[in-house]
């Protein structure tokens, strides 16, 4: 506790004179500066010192090399007791080197300083997720790296604190910290729906060891931002699919609907497949590949079947984002014969009784019997069949009367290499002259 000050008196030939108070002098240096663990989960920290009786400032001095940096925590008036406690948050941190000093202080000035003994706030090791691989049940291969043990500067300090540097937690950030072994550098993560980030780290009197941006994984999903597919296709033509993927991260409860996807460090390349089955009870099949942000796939129309676009787990090595395997549709996309132009000898133009050959050729190349019909201004009339061998037929008709007259072959519905091709109308007009 604080000396109160003594003033001595004196009489001397009947005179009232003052021996010089204490307060006018620089006090002399506190003694006994000890630093101590205020409370069990070592959040706070006591200081505590001797004095005669002053006022106080505590400060604190970050040691480095020649430099130095001080500041003042806080004052303790002199009416209090020689002590202050505080948080540890208002230390600089992760520094090898940091002691306490307490001054005492006057109207006449401020003492030397009195120290306290060195100590350190460093963090544990740093650690770094090398590998976090999703998998096809929604389960995460984790595996994991830590930095050596940084050279205790001052060792056995009084607020060291015993701890396994080796033990270290796989912890989805705000919701579950999974304990392993110590020595542990892999693990598997239950499953839980994507968009969540997981973190493995130390941690030490001083906090959770440093490197945040490399101990730490986001577990996205793969949504594509903009997809295009074709409804149809003639036999033999281009499909085409466009994608552009983004990963997109957000809390595992919502749909993310309306949400903007984005790569959180910008744009980068992915590896997309186009797949495609026959029928929803046939296994998929690659049918093109891509690397690319922005893709445009093309694939040729061979038959009626289902397509997706397939993201396969994107996890890089040394990851900042992951995502697990992701697939759009399926989507039927329709195929159709590629019908050729089907004039009638002569450029479509006959004499009247005379006979006009018709020429329809299809791919694929199908054996299949076509109806040919004629519009008679009211409705289609059958007038016969045309058998087509390898994609090609001909029907012969006899111009009947003058103007023109529209026929059109009917081709139906087929099945090629186990693919349905759908039917398509291809018409053609007869014209006979007016005029005799």
């Amino acid at each position: 506790m604080k000396t109160p000050f003594l003033i001595a008196i004196s009489l001397t030939a009947g005179l009232l004179t003052s021996v010089p108070s204490a307060a006018s002098e620089i006090p002399p240096a506190p003694t006994g500066v000890r630093i101590s663990w205020a409370d069990s989960t070592h959040e706070r920290i006591r200081v505590t010192w001797t004095d005669t009786g002053t006022g106080n400032r505590i400060h604190v001095k970050t040691l480095s090399g020649s430099t130095s940096n001080d500041a003042v925590i806080d004052v303790v008036d002199a009416s209090a007791p020689n002590q202050l406690v505080f948080s540890k948050y208002r230390l600089p941190v992760n520094r090898e080197a940091v002691e306490l000093q307490v001054t005492s202080g006057s109207s006449a000035g401020t003492s030397a300083p009195a120290r306290s003994v060195r100590f350190d706030t460093t963090y544990a090791p740093a650690t770094r997720i090398t590998y976090a691989i999703p998998q096809s049940d929604g389960k995460v291969r984790l595996s994991w790296t830590r930095a050596a043990m940084p050279i205790d500067r001052n060792p056995g300090d009084p607020l060291d604190v015993a701890f396994d540097p080796d033990l270290l937690t796989p912890t989805v950030l705000g919701d579950k910290a999974y304990p392993v072994p110590s020595g542990t550098r892999s693990f598997v993560l239950p499953a839980r729906p994507a968009g969540y980030r997981v973190a493995v780290a130390s941690r030490n009197e001083w906090g959770e060891s440093p490197s945040a941006d490399l101990n730490h994984v986001e577990v996205g999903r793969m949504q594509p931002q903009m997809f295009k597919i074709p409804s149809y296709s003639n036999y033999g033509f281009k499909h085409e699919f466009e994608l552009l993927p983004r990963v997109l991260l957000c809390p595992a409860t919502q749909s993310c609907e309306g949400s903007q996807p984005q790569w959180r460090t910008g744009s980068a390349s992915v590896a997309l497949q186009l797949q495609a089955r026959n029928n929803a009870s046939a296994p998929w099949q690659i049918v093109e590949r891509s690397n690319s942000g922005l893709s445009q796939i093309f694939t040729t129309a061979i038959g009626t079947r289902q397509y997706r676009v397939v993201v396969p787990t994107w996890a890089p090595k040394y990851p900042v984002q992951v995502t697990p395997w992701m697939a759009t549709g399926p989507y039927t996309v329709a195929t159709g014969f590629m019908v050729y132009p089907a004039p009638f000898n002569d450029g479509n133009h006959v004499s009247l009784g005379r006979r006009a050959t018709s020429l329809l050729k299809v791919e694929p190349a199908v054996n299949l019997k076509v109806a040919l019909q004629k519009w008679t201004g009211k409705t289609w009339a059958h007038v016969q069949y045309v058998q087509l061998s390898k994609g090609a037929g001909s029907a012969t008709v006899t111009a009947t009367k003058r103007g023109e007259t529209l026929y059109r072959y009917v081709i139906p519905n087929t099945t090629w290499a186990g693919r349905p091709i759908t039917g398509r109308i291809a018409l053609a007009r007869l014209t006979v002259p007016s005029y005799p």
